[in-house]
């Protein structure tokens, strides 16, 4: 699964105001951690937001960020469990709107380790000739 995460402040205050402005790069760190903590290396599951960017100056309190994140499952239940964790992730702060998008791009790595098998077995041909009827 590859999914965007967006997070853009319904209110945005900068400059000399600071404290009431809403940092959209604030929440997605919080949004980061819980992305990842939900990794599983028991049942073969990785989520990682590998990108991020957000902000306009280092004195502006960033009214946009946004992540690419990457969802790794062993198998086609996981993805959809994941899946869906993930595109239901609420905000935490209620005056920054959170939008995610994306889904499975890929299949399971269990289900792409059985097809590359059974294409390897299939280039190799049966494994006994079939039987002879005639015999």
């Amino acid at each position: 699964m590859e999914a965007d995460a967006d997070f853009r402040p319904v209110v945005r205050i900068v400059g000399a105001q600071h404290q009431e402005g809403r940092s959209a790069i604030k929440e997605m760190a919080r949004q980061i951690l819980d992305l990842e903590a939900l990794t599983d290396y028991g049942r073969g599951v990785t989520v990682n937001v590998g990108l991020i960017g957000g902000g306009t100056a280092v004195n502006v309190v960033p009214r946009e960020c946004s992540a690419e994140i990457d969802l790794r499952v062993a198998t086609a239940e996981d993805g959809d469990d994941y899946t869906a964790r993930i595109l239901g992730i609420a905000g935490y702060d209620p005056d920054v709107a959170l939008a995610i998008t994306g889904g499975m791009n890929r299949p399971p790595f269990v289900q792409r380790l059985l097809q590359s098998i059974e294409d390897e077995a299939g280039v190799c041909g049966p494994r006994h000739p079939p039987a002879d009827d005639a015999a």
